[in-house]
């Protein structure tokens, strides 16, 4: 199953790679729970689920359009979030994962991925771009 999030930012060309792998992350089975423990929202919070309306019909992220084809990127159509948000969020799952994950399958993949959403989030913070989550399913 290739399930995965990625990181979706307002600006389409940050000058950096937004690429995060996401999806150790995403089978993540008792994410629900440990968010819920941790008393920080659940994932889903900060996915915005119009793939569709992002990428086109499908949802494929990696699909390169011609130029001229599609309606223009709006980012006024999508919920945006802070990165100081994201990186509290992602930094407070990552703590759980490396001290009280030793129950969790995977739970160093799982470490790994959330580094990944923070070093993202913390360039596009230096930016002053918005971010939103995406699955790749």
């Amino acid at each position: 199953m290739s399930l995965g999030y990625f990181i979706v930012l307002d600006n389409q060309e940050p000058g950096f790679d937004t690429f995060v792998n996401g999806k150790d992350f995403a089978h993540c089975e008792t994410l629900e729970e440990i968010t819920q423990k941790l008393g920080i929202a659940d994932i889903y919070s900060y996915v915005d689920g119009d793939a569709e309306a992002l990428f086109g019909e499908g949802g494929d992220e990696y699909e390169e359009e011609e130029e001229g084809d599609g309606p223009p990127f709006d980012p006024s159509k999508y919920v945006w979030f802070d990165p100081a948000e994201g990186i509290s969020y992602f930094g407070t799952l990552k703590a759980h994962f490396e001290n009280d994950g030793a129950t969790t399958p995977n739970a160093e993949g799982i470490s790994e991925d959330l580094g990944e959403f923070i070093s993202v989030l913390e360039q596009a913070a230096a930016i002053g771009a918005k971010w939103h989550l995406q699955m790749d399913i």
